[in-house]
């Protein structure tokens, strides 16, 4: 048995990434934790080799394919009538977010040690099909049945997908994601009583909301062109409306709730969650691997204005472009490197080329392409991240513990990064300024403030080093990671002693 099972879906070990990066060195950092990995993946065509070398203390790693449409036959002996009727009533409960009909629809429909009917029965059987009409009639859908039945069908044949699972024995389940990995947290949960801690680096039910209503291979009935519609399609919201049950089955499961920072965590409140059960416990970085300091700042050479990261339409480099070019006719000669990969979105990178030349800026913005970001940083005065959505973004980090003051957008936690998260956290002053989403103007105009301002820049990268050094070092927020293990697993032990006591009773 594994001291915690890490429920991951779509990342570690297989694809690499910030979440992948993190579960990595959460591993790493506590070796006398034995992990087991239970991952969550497309097919098995999907992703076949590893992306990191896995440590040794991860004693197993469970691979489960939603995506395939093979189904199993194995059920128990028993009434199958008993089971259609908890899955009706279930279904009836769940538009008012009551799931205390889960453990009865685990037993008898889900688990191979005691359901009685199988995931393929239930994919085929009369009954489903009455209940999913039942469904149609209920939603008062003008949209064909024949429709509304396809998109049943494949929401449904991951979760149905999700009944074989095999999920490895532990005495913590760790999912990293809700969706279908809180899913299986959740029934690790109901069948073992050992408790589930969640963690959140983006909200799951919020980012495929964006997905689904942005995708192209969701059926929409086609409308008047001149009929504008504000609401999402019926097919849309069938899909939305299935990740905020997953989500909010993982929070009512989950023993603690963590997120980055104070809005997300407000999301999951609004999500389900209950607020006692949450907690911010933010990403960190090893101070180890960024030793070097920007020092002051020769007045001899120009300054050097950085952007790091991808050049893709999320993180906005238009806008950082056209920054430059206000900032330039403040402060000629000042340079602006744009470090970053440029082949995710060729043609938006394309784009930003284009306005570059259209702007002037050729022989001003460099596109560096990848780079090695610790010895870049010491080298700037300044570093932009103009994004229209972050998490938690590492940049920021990175950069103010090289004393680099940073200019950034207001989306995720860049403003608790910048100017603090608790009162002691703020005590330290800002370490960079915060500006609209979308606008060169303000952007330029944080930029040119921070370079005219010697003694400010200089103290903005003090702050920014004793807030990282103080709240934001990787080994610590590991070590809160192995405090609620140990805790988590104090709980799991009192629940196996009172069910192998006589007469001992246990609660969790």
């Amino acid at each position: 048995m594994a001291d915690v099972c890490l429920i991951l879906e779509g990342t570690y070990p297989y694809v690499t990434g910030g979440v992948s990066t993190w579960v990595h060195h959460l591993i790493e950092s506590l070796p006398r934790v034995r992990f087991s990995l239970l991952t969550v993946l497309p097919n098995r065509d999907s992703y076949r080799d590893y992306r990191y070398e896995v440590p040794q203390n991860v004693v197993s790693v469970t691979d489960m394919y939603i995506h395939e449409h093979a189904l199993s036959d194995h059920a128990n002996r028993g009434s199958t009538r008993q089971a259609f009727e908890v899955l009706a009533r279930f279904y009836a409960a769940i538009p008012d977010h009551d799931y205390s009909l889960l453990p009865e629809v685990d037993r008898l429909a889900i688990n191979p040690a005691t359901r009685v009917v199988s995931p393929q029965q239930l994919f085929l059987d009369r009954r489903t099909w009455d209940m999913v009409t039942k469904a149609y009639d209920d939603l008062g859908m003008e949209e064909s049945f024949l429709d509304f039945y396809w998109t049943w069908r494949y929401s449904h044949l991951p979760l149905l997908r999700l009944a074989d699972a095999r999920i490895p024995p532990a005495q913590v389940y760790h999912t990293i994601s809700t969706g279908y990995a809180g899913m299986l947290s959740a029934l690790a949960h109901i069948r073992t009583g050992a408790p589930v801690l969640l963690t959140e680096h983006g909200i799951y039910a919020n980012e495929r909301r964006i997905e689904i209503e942005q995708a192209r291979w969701i059926f929409e009935r086609k409308v008047d062109s001149a009929v504008i519609s504000g609401t999402v399609s019926p097919f849309k919201r069938i899909w939305i409306t299935l990740f905020d049950h997953l989500s909010r089955v993982t929070y009512h499961n989950a023993a603690q709730i963590i997120t980055l920072f104070e809005n997300n965590r407000k999301l999951q409140v609004t999500g389900g969650a209950d607020p006692a059960r949450t907690r911010v416990i933010p990403n960190g970085i090893r101070l180890k691997d960024f030793p070097v300091r920007r020092g002051p700042h020769d007045p001899d050479e120009p300054f050097q204005v950085g952007f790091v990261g991808r050049v893709v339409s999320i993180k906005d480099v238009r806008t950082f472009i056209r920054a430059c070019r206000i900032v330039y006719d403040h402060l000629p000669g000042t340079r602006f490197p744009i470090m970053g990969p440029t082949d995710e979105e060729p043609e938006y990178f394309a784009e930003c080329q284009s306005l570059v030349a259209m702007l002037g800026l050729d022989d001003i913005v460099q596109f560096t392409g990848r780079v090695d970001v610790r010895a870049a940083y010491p080298k700037m005065d300044v570093v932009v991240l103009t994004s229209v959505s972050e998490a938690q973004p590492l940049v920021i980090l990175e950069a103010n513990i090289c004393g680099v003051p940073i200019v950034a957008t207001d989306v995720g936690a860049c403003g608790e990064l910048l100017n603090g998260r608790t009162s002691i956290d703020r005590s330290l002053g800002p370490s960079g300024l915060i500006t609209p989403i979308a606008n060169p103007e303000a952007t330029a105009a944080a930029i040119v403030e921070i370079l005219k301002d010697d003694d400010r820049r200089a103290r903005m990268g003090q702050a920014g080093i004793k807030r990282v050094e103080q709240f934001y070092d990787e080994q610590d927020l590991n070590f809160a990671y192995l405090d609620l293990y140990r805790r988590l697993m104090t709980l799991s032990e009192h629940r196996t002693l009172a069910e192998v006591s006589p007469g001992a009773r246990w609660r969790a």
